[in-house]
């Protein structure tokens, strides 16, 4: 009986434990675990963007693409959008527009499909008159190139990307008559592209040849955690629900990844006698080093159901053993009481059929009792109870060997010893 209590009370310890690792320790273990790899990466990585900038405040690089079309625009139409002003003492206004129309006839002169929509954007950020000095416009539907820019935000792990696109090339009137020896729209392009690059006091010191490949660099840097993100915080005040889709952290790729334009823009122009190159600034978005929480949250539950499987096993062997153990004492224990019961049986059997055939046979009654109450029966191994009752049955059948009454009642005792 001790030992089966001993057995449940393992059994009860084995639960707890069980409960205890499951629940709290491999939980504990598993955050802890995770919160270190995650803070490390973060270092790492923020180790690497500070090493890429180099020491910049602002990088620039132009990307080549060549074959540009351009479409012929009717330049009353340009004047048409370009030049309205308000009429503070017009009360007709349904025949006269207004600045705050604008788009709206910029919508009606240049649709959509034939231009894109940064063509009415460029109207609305352009004073009026802006194209009044020339003779001839062309919208360029294919871009010889795209100039891109960054410059962190806030810090060097948010970065703000802006895009230089050329929208127009116009031909000044004043070279009208030299038409035959102005640069082709190519050309024209291409030595704005330059001015930017080598001339612009305002771009010049961010251009190098070299940062295209530091871009790049910046922005495909990532480990298991940690990225580079467009987000649209103009739409959201909590720029951490500002993402626009799932991350697809298998196929990260700066240049496919998914950016945001902002609605605004400022258009500037590269001239000389000849031309007026127009080119749109617009804001793309903000690149924020972004952490990746599915990642994250997937590596834990890895975790823990890998540790968990493992409590798991050993602890159903553990249950397993013990309660084998329990089932091998119960059928022992009947098993011994079982032979005990037999044994005690069959010497009473023995007893009364000896009594029945010998009856007064003091001897035969005698060495029985003596032979049952030997107190070295019950010293190997010890059993301190049964030892004393053999004792006093032992004593007082040597006192009373020749005493039937006496031996017989002694023999009823040994026989229950």
């Amino acid at each position: 009986m001790k030992k089966l209590l001993l057995y449940l009370i393992l059994i009860i310890a084995c639960i707890g434990i069980y409960v205890g690792l499951y629940y709290f320790y491999i939980p504990n273990v598993a955050e802890t675990t995770f919160e270190y790899k995650r803070d490390s990466l973060e270092m790492s990585i923020k180790g690497q963007i500070k090493k890429a900038w180099d020491n910049n405040n602002a990088l620039l690089y132009f990307k080549d693409y060549g074959g540009a079309k351009y479409l012929r625009m009717d330049l009353n139409a340009v004047r048409m959008v370009n030049n309205i002003k308000e009429d503070k003492n017009q009360t007709n206004s349904s025949t006269i527009y207004t600045p705050s129309m604008l788009p709206y006839l910029a919508w009606d002169l240049f649709p959509n499909g034939r231009y894109a929509d940064n063509v009415r954007k460029a109207f609305r950020s352009l004073s009026p008159g802006s194209f009044d000095d020339l003779y001839e416009m062309y919208y360029i539907r294919n871009k010889p190139w795209i100039g891109t820019f960054i410059t962190p935000y806030e810090n060097l792990y948010n970065i703000k990307v802006f895009t230089y696109t050329p929208i127009f090339v116009g031909y000044k009137k004043e070279t009208l008559s030299l038409r035959e020896y102005r640069p082709s729209f190519d050309k024209s392009c291409q030595e704005a592209k330059e001015y930017i690059q080598k001339e612009d006091t305002d771009t010049r010191m961010y251009y190098s040849s070299q940062n295209e490949k530091k871009v790049q660099e910046i922005f495909n840097l990532h480990n298991e955690y940690y990225y580079f993100q467009y987000r649209n915080i103009n739409r959201t005040f909590n720029p951490e629900n500002a993402y626009f889709e799932d991350f697809d952290f298998a196929e990260f790729n700066f240049n496919n990844h998914s950016r945001f334009t902002y609605s605004y823009g400022e258009v500037s122009w590269v001239y000389n006698n000849f031309y007026k190159v127009y080119y749109y600034s617009q804001r793309t978005g903000t690149m924020f080093l972004a952490f990746n929480d599915t990642k994250y949250s997937q590596d834990i539950d890895s975790y823990l159901s890998s540790k968990r499987t493992i409590c798991n096993i050993f602890f159903f062997i553990c249950l397993g053993i013990l309660v084998f153990l329990i089932l091998l004492t119960v059928y022992n224990y009947k098993k011994t009481n079982k032979e005990f019961f037999s044994t005690k049986n069959s010497i009473c059997s023995n007893s009364m059929s000896d009594n029945n055939t010998a009856f007064g046979d003091t001897t035969i009654i005698y060495e029985k009792v003596i032979k049952l109450s030997n107190p070295e029966i019950y010293i190997k191994p010890y059993q301190p109870e049964k030892l004393e009752k053999a004792n006093r049955i032992y004593s007082a059948a040597l006192k009373n060997k020749d005493n039937i009454t006496i031996l017989e009642k002694l023999l009823e005792e040994a026989v229950q010893l």
